[in-house]
């Protein structure tokens, strides 16, 4: 059976990064939909029809974002629950014992969930004001005789409440920006290895020395022209790096051979894609990264492998990369043939756009290309 992680975020966040914020949504969701509507259920003929309504809304949010987990992004569906989780908790201290209900401890509990689901820098901040705000309210809906209660909140304890929820404010975002930390770090050590896996695939296929990162460099700079995220780019470049993994399980008789390929041959060759699929499909963090191992030998007529994808079945990523990898192999030099001319180059990719290469891919290339040899 699988785990909870990989039934609820696995398949859908596959990124170290996502995959915990998303569980954190999920697992929420899971939580507060039927606590929220057992709460409900039983109290109901105490509650104030505000929070008795509150606590149903919330219930059939989480139900709602469980349903539709696949459609809406988990970050817009933990702003949602965060919003009706605070208007709740602030309407409980009016219909409770004010500063002195035990439902406090959800402020605390709501600045950590905004924290660390939310990236935006504000956020910590925009939480624990949000919390002081709400105790404020009480306090003084108290104090001005709006609400009749036995427990009137003391100004040390309105005092007291600041001063723990802007302390936890601060832990809080120190122990997020530790945590940041770590993920740069991860980030720095996956593109130092898989730069070294790189350098040695590219020795292994006797590739000309540097293939790996120039068509890096250029993948990046052609798919900027596209508004790629910085998310989208570190993966492009890590499926770069990796574009052929699969090479290195091919027979050398048949990766080094000079002349033509038989039929079988070719078979084998053509499995490198697969074969680099299956490699990768077991590291999850490296799952987002599998469209150009995958994908860069299909082309736009339908003629490529290993699927015979064509024209915008193809991923962008994989589109991007095989115009970009032609580039590069025609303008190098190789045991069999002299380099071609840049122009040469981007003649053949003209001419083989909408029936190789797509169209629009070709025609933004042509822009960052020219940008590069003027550069040069």
């Amino acid at each position: 059976m699988k785990s909870l992680k990989s039934l609820l975020v696995t398949s859908l966040y596959s990124d170290f990064e996502t995959a915990p914020k998303a569980l954190i949504v999920h697992i929420s969701l899971l939580v507060c939909a039927p606590a929220c509507f057992l709460l409900f259920w039983v109290n109901y003929a105490y509650l104030s029809p505000l929070l008795s309504a509150l606590l149903l809304l919330i219930s059939i949010y989480c139900i709602t974002g469980l349903v539709f987990i696949k459609k809406i992004p988990f970050h817009i569906t933990g702003i949602g629950l965060c919003s009706l989780l605070w208007i709740s908790a602030t309407d409980n201290l009016f219909e409770g014992a004010a500063l002195h209900d035990q439902g406090l401890v959800i402020y605390p509990i709501f600045i950590l969930f905004a924290g660390f689901l939310f990236d935006w820098r504000g956020a910590i901040p925009v939480a624990t004001i949000s919390s002081i705000l709400s105790i404020l309210l009480v306090y003084f809906g108290y104090q001005t005789d709006l609400y009749v209660t036995p427990y009137i909140p003391a100004s040390y304890h309105l005092l007291t409440l600041s001063i723990l929820f802007i302390a936890f404010g601060i832990v809080t975002f120190f122990i997020k920006h530790t945590w940041m930390n770590m993920l740069n770090n991860i980030r720095t050590s996956y593109d130092l290895t898989l730069q070294a896996m790189a350098f040695l695939l590219e020795h292994r296929d006797q590739e000309t020395e540097g293939h790996s990162q120039r068509v890096v460099e250029l993948s990046i700079k052609l798919a900027q022209e596209f508004g790629f995220t910085e998310d989208q780019l570190r993966y492009m470049r890590w499926g770069a790096y990796l574009h052929d993994l699969g090479k290195i399980a091919i027979p050398d008789a048949i990766l080094f051979k000079k002349e033509g390929l038989d039929e079988n041959e070719w078979k084998i060759m053509r499995n490198h894609p697969t074969l680099a699929k299956n490699a990768l499909s077991k590291i999850p963090s490296l799952q987002p990264v599998l469209d150009i191992p995958y994908y860069h030998h299909e082309r736009w007529d339908g003629s490529g492998y290993p699927e015979g994808l064509s024209g915008l079945q193809i991923p962008i990523e994989a589109r991007i990369f095989a115009v970009v990898d032609t580039w590069d192999a025609l303008t190098s030099i190789r045991p069999y043939r002299d380099a071609w001319t840049a122009q040469q180059a981007l003649d053949y990719i003209r001419n083989n756009s909408g029936i190789l290469f797509d169209p629009l891919v070709v025609s933004r290339f042509e822009k960052v290309i020219s940008d590069e040899i003027m550069d040069k």
